[in-house]
């Protein structure tokens, strides 16, 4: 796997994070020169490299890890023989030891003593300790962000991923296009595990055609946008569901269109569906006041109107799978758009000649502009300078044809002005 052949070795290769691996190297240091320091929680979407980024700064100093997972602190007894461990500075080789809990916020309401047992060892612990955590504001381990910082892990610029890319291609000795590069790493959307994985796929593959990138961009979409009904429609959780907005790359009002497609799919109890429609449709009030007023500051309610309010309209979860289909009133406009964009065209170059709006000419005029095009089709093209393709969608047969003769009709009258 390129993932962990290419995993950082040290600070030096960490990429898009500059002042995090300064703040990290003083930060060590200190604990080198015996000044113990806050815990640090590392807190940003999966795959951005917050655990990579440990590893990499325990390789740099030498340090040994121990690295646990949620499953491994489900409860104090699990935890005690990490607590012997934390209360020695440094092993018996007089390096440090680094305590690094992955997903630590992977730790549920019900795994009783296992986050108090960490917040302990946090306290009492005398070598660095490492959290990490997909969301640090979830509630499920409020009680420890008093005793760690937190680092945030924004998303990494794609022109640092690309660079990335072009570096492993080239040990590899791989003979591949630099566009697919780029489109590779815009699509990973800072997620630079998601696009070393598509690099080796399609290395592999040796197939660089359009089909294939527009596979893996679909494939990708459509994984954050499952997982994100899911913590929405599925779940009941405040933290989770607003922050599905911050995950995705998807606009707002794509994101709710999707949950409008998928209420009714999920929601089987006629007072659960009428709640989450009604907290829906406010929603949207706020969505247009927000574009309406150009305030930004409503935007909010919004969002958490259309996550948390609609993820607890219902009573209770159902269980079970459930298919989530994409939004039918965006498939409808996506396949209509070509022609949507005709029509417009055709009204702004007759509303330009008629002194109107292009609104009135489609609501009023369009019906008269049909007409008069399949009877007068060279001089209607000829007056509003429309193409083929327009006056195709005008039903003009032989559009080709009609528009070289308005041409021919156009150049003939500009002879008459000037003569």
């Amino acid at each position: 796997m390129w993932v962990e052949k290419y995993r950082p070795k040290n600070l030096d290769d960490v990429i898009g994070y500059p002042s995090v691996v300064e703040k990290l190297r003083i930060w060590a240091d200190n604990w080198e020169k015996g000044r113990p320091q806050k815990a640090l929680l590392f807190s940003g979407r999966p795959g951005i490299g917050k655990t990579a980024i440990a590893l990499a700064l325990a390789s740099e100093y030498n340090w040994e890890v121990l690295e646990m997972n949620a499953s491994d602190i489900r409860d104090k007894k699990s935890i005690e023989r990490i607590a012997g461990l934390a209360s020695v500075s440094r092993t018996f080789s007089g390096n440090l030891r680094l305590l690094l809990f992955d997903e630590i916020d992977g730790l549920y309401a019900a795994d009783r003593g296992g986050a108090s047992a960490v917040l302990n060892i946090i306290k009492t612990a005398k070598c660095p300790v490492i959290l990490t955590a997909n969301n640090a504001w979830d509630r499920k381990i409020a009680n420890l962000r008093p005793a760690v910082e937190i680092i945030s892990f924004k998303k990494i610029h794609h022109s640092s991923i690309k660079k990335l890319l072009q570096k492993i291609v080239k040990k590899e000795g791989l003979n591949i296009p630099d566009t697919v590069i780029s489109f590779i790493a815009e699509n990973a959307e800072g997620d630079v595990r998601s696009a070393i994985n598509d690099l080796e796929s399609i290395a592999f593959s040796k197939h660089f055609d359009k089909e294939v990138l527009e596979s893996i961009a679909k494939r990708n979409r459509q994984e954050d946008i499952f997982n994100a009904m899911k913590k929405i429609l599925k779940e009941k959780n405040y933290f989770e569901s607003i922050s599905v907005v911050d995950e995705l790359s998807e606009d707002p009002s794509m994101l709710m269109a999707w949950i409008e497609e998928n209420i009714p799919a999920e929601y089987k109890r006629a007072e659960d569906l009428f709640r989450a429609f009604d907290i829906l449709s406010r929603a949207d009030l706020f969505f247009g006041r927000t574009l309406s007023r150009q305030d930004y500051s409503l935007w909010r309610y919004a969002i958490t109107l259309m996550t948390a309010g609609v993820s607890y309209a219902k009573k209770e979860k159902y269980p079970g799978f459930t298919r989530y289909n994409f939004p039918k009133k965006i498939s409808y406009l996506s396949a209509s758009k070509k022609q949507r964009n005709i029509l417009k065209s055709i009204a702004l170059k007759v509303a330009k000649r008629c002194h109107l709006s292009s609104k009135k000419v489609i609501l009023e005029y369009m019906p008269l502009i049909k007409v008069l095009a399949k009877k007068e089709a060279v001089k209607v093209a000829a007056q509003f300078e429309l193409s083929d393709e327009e006056l195709s969608y005008l039903g003009v047969k032989d559009s080709k044809k009609v528009v070289k003769e308005a041409n021919a009709l156009r150049e003939e009258y500009i002879k008459k002005l000037v003569a």
